[in-house]
């Protein structure tokens, strides 16, 4: 009989363990999916500003965001305290373009944007518990040899959004200008 409650109990334990750990995951899907899409509204509303700009010449050399104007203090729920953007820009340009060719034309990156997006930008369904970041670069096709001009009409854009347990998603588009206050995705991609 002992030996009878033992084994139930070791089965009743592994299923306990077996449900907490498949919520866990689960919890960490859907903040992965609500982050991507968060990313992917801010980029929308980045893409959007951009393309009531009327010179992109100097967006990749330090223009900022007037819509994602935030500071760079992250969020109580994320745990409060300072970003730090200089080191974020860094790495990102380390992985993005170090060790590539382009000398002169190699695109850098420049901090953009930044803030809490349900709290900076008038838009209804962009969350107020994460942090967005965007950087902007020009492009490796430009030719123009300054990386801080664009010459072309077309730029990267990399957002960032830092959301509950440092969970993140990065997406990365490249924007071109088709006429004025038109502005086309050349393409987007999911960064991991």
């Amino acid at each position: 009989m002992l030996l009878l409650t033992v084994i139930l109990g070791a089965i009743g334990l592994t299923v306990s363990l077996v449900v907490d750990v498949e919520h866990l995951m689960a919890a960490y899907h859907r903040d992965g999916l609500r982050l991507h899409h968060a990313a992917e509204g801010v980029a929308d509303v980045v893409v959007d500003e951009l393309a009531g700009v009327a010179d992109w010449t100097p967006v990749p050399g330090g223009g900022t965001s007037a819509r994602l104007a935030g500071s760079l203090v992250l969020p109580p729920a994320l745990g409060g305290g300072p970003f730090d953007a200089p080191a974020a820009t860094l790495a990102l340009q380390q992985a993005a373009y170090s060790g590539n060719p382009w000398g002169v034309d190699t695109p850098r990156w420049r901090l953009f944007g930044q803030g809490v997006p349900g709290s900076v930008l008038p838009f209804a369904g962009l969350p107020d518990d994460v942090y967005a970041i965007v950087w902007v670069s020009d492009d490796v096709a430009d030719g123009d040899g300054d990386a801080r001009v664009d010459s072309n009409g077309v730029v990267v854009l990399r957002v960032r959004v830092i959301g509950p347990r440092r969970a993140r998603a990065d997406v990365q588009l490249v924007i071109a200008r088709v006429a004025p206050g038109v502005v086309r995705r050349v393409s987007s991609r999911t960064m991991r």
